[in-house]
């Protein structure tokens, strides 16, 4: 009897004995892509080994242990973990796993409009609607349902994104996305940021939570890090700080592991780390986007790293669940906030001063400066608040980058 095997088939059971025998040392692969990878990313995969790509980004920085291309397109496709640190990562997925599942998971996450239809089930009278951009200006501003919310099909840290409560928003917010939509054209690629479709939905009401999990082999939710989204108003998209507490997994974890369970019947995915953002309003929780094969960007997700010891890349590529009691042990009533210090047209030529940072803001755990011209980014704060003290969360929401400066 003669047995055929594909080439995929063949390469995935020598894959397989190659690791076993230790001839490959492969745990799990990590992406690394512009715009930006924290010192702390970089010190967990040295210290650990874990097989790092090798591409134009990742060659600038030393230590890795660097995999060429063709090997790891063919352990991915092997079963391998696979994390990303970035969006634009997710072009290696297409380029290098064509017509794969995972492939196709990729890209019915990152579309908002697919991802809409694929839970329709979970919200039959939800609105939502799918356009492209030649057609916005053309709709009949009669016909639509206020308040709602105008946001890319594809899209990427709130570009884009408008809260739309009458026709004078309305119009404004065109006008906005012909003339300034594509000013982050240059960081990010077409698979990320694509400004020829566009949907509108119904704006949910609630608080905004996020969520970084990872589905295992068996497609179970494993929940890393919740973290609490506020905003200054009901307008406000920024991405201007998130916070964690032991209060808050208390109160959503076994809500929001249940709700991923949910929607992962739907779609299917095992060994896939993802980000997912909501809205809760009372006992409804509604989904705004899913960003997959990555948790928190920007090294949000480090937050975790502060609590538990361990690069949470490390949880997900060993399969790991998360001992919570040991994660908030002897921070029971403490906030851990994540603060973004945004430039702006008037202040980008100066730089952040560390000292007035220690000076006016207490418990500040790191700083991560962000030297990266594409980004309108000076850096990130992690601070720790005592005793749950919401009035210092709520001044660091209200945090003037421009008295940070050494202006």
């Amino acid at each position: 009897m003669t047995v055929i095997f594909s080439w995929g088939e063949s390469w995935s059971f020598l894959f397989a004995w190659l690791t076993g025998f230790g001839f490959i040392n492969f745990c799990g692969m990590v992406i690394l892509e512009r715009p930006f990878v924290s010192d702390v990313m970089l010190n967990f995969l040295r210290k650990s080994g874990t097989s790092v790509l090798k591409n134009k980004f990742s060659e600038c920085f030393d230590g890795l242990n660097f995999v060429e291309n063709d090997l790891a397109a063919n352990a991915v496709k092997a079963g391998e973990k696979l994390y990303t640190v970035s969006e634009n990562a997710l072009s290696w997925i297409y380029e290098n796993m064509k017509d794969s599942e995972l492939a196709k998971q990729v890209s019915m996450m990152k579309n908002k409009a697919e991802f809409r239809r694929i839970c329709a089930s979970l919200y039959p009278d939800f609105f939502f609607k799918e356009v492209a951009l030649s057609e916005l200006k053309g709709l009949d501003v009669e016909c639509l349902p206020f308040p709602f919310v105008l946001k890319p099909s594809v899209g990427f840290l709130s570009a884009g994104v408008y809260v739309v409560e009458n026709k004078a928003d309305w119009f404004s917010a065109i006008d906005d996305v012909f003339s300034s939509f594509r000013e982050v054209e240059g960081s990010f690629p077409d698979e990320v940021i694509d400004g020829g479709r566009f949907i509108l939905e119904e704006y949910v009401g609630g608080e905004e939570y996020a969520v970084d999990a990872y589905f295992d082999d068996c497609g179970k939710p494993v929940i890393v890090n919740i973290f609490h989204h506020p905003f200054l108003s009901g307008k406000d998209v920024a991405d201007r700080l998130y916070l964690t507490s032991k209060a808050l997994f208390d109160k959503y974890r076994e809500r929001f592991c249940s709700f991923l369970s949910d929607v992962n019947g739907l779609m299917g995915l095992k060994n896939v780390p993802v980000h997912i953002e909501f809205r809760v309003d009372g006992d409804r929780i509604m989904p705004i986007e899913i960003n997959p094969m990555r948790f928190a960007g920007m090294c949000l997700n480090e937050l975790f790293t502060h609590l538990y010891g361990k690069h949470p890349v490390e949880i997900f590529l060993n399969g790991e669940n998360v001992d919570y009691e040991k994660m908030w042990k002897g921070n029971e009533s403490s906030f851990f906030c994540f603060v973004v210090l945004e430039k702006d047209d008037k202040n980008r030529a100066f730089s952040l001063d560390l000292k007035k940072i220690s000076d006016s803001i207490k418990n500040v755990l790191d700083i991560r400066l962000v030297d990266n011209p594409n980004l309108n980014i000076f850096g990130f704060l992690f601070v720790k608040i005592e005793n749950a003290d919401t009035e210092e969360v709520d001044r660091l929401l209200r945090l003037d980058v421009n008295s940070l400066l050494d202006a």
